[in-house]
């Protein structure tokens, strides 16, 4: 009996429980207030209004997140020591970015960020498919800054919104030389992106279309391998993956933006946008490529621009970014030696000269003249004293040869109807007889047939580093040299100096000695100067600088050798004898009259 008291009232103090938790219910946990970051102002003390907190959902559970935004569209503007520097808050987006110490064609700061007609701009956001998140890239977001940072020199900017639209932060801390660091945080987004592009700067039509093709294209470093992918070649959208990038960008052959993540990333996503120009001085309007299939033949014509997307895992991103010009000292200092953007220069194979020739290039502008076409003059004499043993080797093979040319061409005359059988096939006794007789030739007179070739040859790399050095230069970019040259990284306007370095080689191509009897050779060595001056059309002024200057100091070289032959002193060399084979033919001729 107390067995059955004891449950009973066991029950009953539970059924009192439950009715008082019921009719007197415990009160809700006060919400927690969103407090600034530390030295951030709270929306009220910088004039910004709150946007409307969106409807709570019945019996929903989540946290409401107080709103943060703008009550109107600003401009934010700051200065760093390398550039002149434009945010919008309307969705935190890079509007400019002016390079301090390189002028545009229009002598102004040069512009970094592509003119167009509308957005979106650069750090804009976008989804998973990289198609721009027009929401969050059209809300008015929460401005900080810009204030010093804690870095000597560092600028820092933050933008903070939540409303309607997401909620979303970036901060942009500037440091020097054109490095800046970039953090995002989007918030309920399970794949976003950032946009860089489309295109850098603002490269007129004359430069995209130009002979002299100027680089534009996308490139990527995943590990130690740089790809590159030129704007006027993708068809289609390029996805790369994000496993192992070091980093992204675009760029033509003088300026860089990159975006070099410290956080996981996804995938790059490459896309083809079409530009069409601007009317009286409009900026241009960019479209999507069509797909190969639809395209027209008018679209096919227009210019062809990249947009690059980091797509991001997780909701944070932090990276370091680049913008500037690709001056080689910058790339390889501290800061940015380990990311390898020097990579970004196309030296070329002959690179390892081209880094040492840059220095004594710059060297030369610093001490000697502050004018970088008379500096290409000078340095390019400086590598004509180094390489004068080699040049003059080559002239004493070249005139030996020349005075051998006579008998050579009777050797292979004696030999010419014997080179072949009946049946057209080749005569290996006789071609081995031929030779035979030339190297005896050669031995007798002491002449070494590749004499006048090999130190050509060991000039070449030499050549060609200077030619890679002036080509991708960006200190030749707007620089003048004198007269109608006012910048020595574009062709000259009215050809006078492709003219004169064409009419200097075809003098050098004249005094020098000829070393080969056979007529078609004669005439392509005669000729090359001529399609070599068309071919200069299209190159920098600088690089015509370079071989005009090269083709002078030769005929000068050349003019030297021949006063020094003229009186005695270049080894005994006289002038060549006729060759015996017209000789022969008279009589001949004479012997069948009689």
């Amino acid at each position: 009996m107390d067995q059955k008291q004891l449950i009973l009232a066991a029950v009953l103090s539970l059924l009192v429980l439950v009715a008082w938790q019921f009719l007197f219910p415990p009160p809700e946990p006060a919400r927690p207030a969103v407090t600034p970051a530390a030295g951030e102002p709270a929306p009220a003390a910088t004039g910004l209004a709150p946007a409307s907190a969106p409807a709570e959902a019945t019996g929903s559970t989540e946290t409401p997140v107080e709103p943060v935004a703008a009550s109107e569209e600003r401009r934010i503007e700051l200065q760093t020591d390398a550039a002149e520097i434009a945010f919008t808050n309307r969705g935190a987006q890079l509007l400019s970015y002016r390079l301090k110490d390189v002028r545009g064609r229009d002598g102004k700061p040069l512009e970094l960020v592509r003119d167009r007609t509308q957005g979106p701009y650069p750090f804009a956001l976008t989804d998973a498919t990289g198609a721009a998140a027009a929401a969050i890239n059209d809300a008015l977001f929460a401005v900080e800054g810009p204030l010093d940072g804690e870095e000597s020199g560092s600028r820092v900017v933050r933008f903070r919104y939540s409303g309607e639209a997401g909620t979303a932060s970036k901060e942009f801390r500037f440091l020097r030389n054109g490095l800046f660091e970039v953090s995002i945080e989007v918030a309920q987004r399970p794949a976003w992106g950032v946009l860089m592009g489309p295109g850098l700067r603002n490269p007129t039509l004359e430069e995209i279309q130009s002979r002299n093709a100027l680089l534009r294209a996308a490139s990527t470093l995943i590990g130690d391998t740089l790809e590159e992918h030129p704007a006027p070649k993708v068809r289609e959208e390029v996805r790369i993956p994000g496993t192992g990038m070091r980093w992204g960008a675009l760029e033509d052959t003088f300026f860089l933006s990159t975006l070099l993540p410290r956080t996981p990333i996804s995938a790059t996503l490459l896309q083809p946008y079409l530009m069409t120009p601007g009317v009286e001085g409009e900026p241009p309007s960019f479209s999507p490529r069509p797909p190969p299939d639809q395209i027209t033949e008018g679209q096919e014509d227009l210019p062809q621009e990249l947009r690059m997307i980091t797509l991001v895992e997780g909701p944070r991103l932090e990276a370091d970014a680049y913008w500037g010009a690709k001056r080689y000292e910058t790339l390889t200092q501290a800061q940015l030696r380990p990311h390898e953007l020097d990579r970004t220069i196309r030296w070329g194979t002959f690179g390892i000269l081209a880094r040492p020739m840059l220095k004594l290039l710059l060297l030369i502008h610093d001490k000697v003249i502050a004018n970088f076409g008379w500096a290409i003059v000078i340095l390019t004499v400086v590598i004509k004293l180094v390489l004068m043993p080699l040049t003059h080797k080559s002239y004493v093979s070249m005139q030996k040869m020349q005075k051998l040319a006579p008998k050579i061409e009777a050797i292979k005359q004696k030999h010419r109807g014997k080179q072949r059988d009946k049946q057209g096939r080749p005569n290996l006794e006789s071609q081995r007889k031929m030779n035979e007789e030339m190297q005896e030739l050669f031995k007798s007179e002491g002449v070494n047939p590749a004499g006048g070739c090999l130190p050509m040859l060991l000039q070449m790399p030499v050549f060609f580093a200077f030619f890679s050095l002036l080509r991708n230069s960006v200190e030749l970019w707007n620089a003048p040299w004198m007269l109608w040259i006012h910048d020595l990284s574009v062709a000259d306007p009215y050809y006078v100096l492709p003219v004169v370095m064409g009419a200097a080689q075809f003098l050098q191509q004249r005094m020098t000695p000829m070393t080969t009897a056979n007529p078609g050779q004669r005439i392509l060595l005669n000729t090359m100067p001529i399609w070599f001056t068309f071919i200069s059309f299209g190159f920098a002024s600088g690089l015509v600088l370079y071989w005009l200057t090269n083709n002078v100091l030769t005929i000068v070289q050349q003019w030297i050798y021949q006063q020094l032959k003229k009186a005695g002193y270049m080894g005994g060399l006289e002038a060549a004898t006729p060759a015996p084979a017209p000789a022969a033919r008279k009589e001949r001729a004479a012997r069948v009259k009689k």
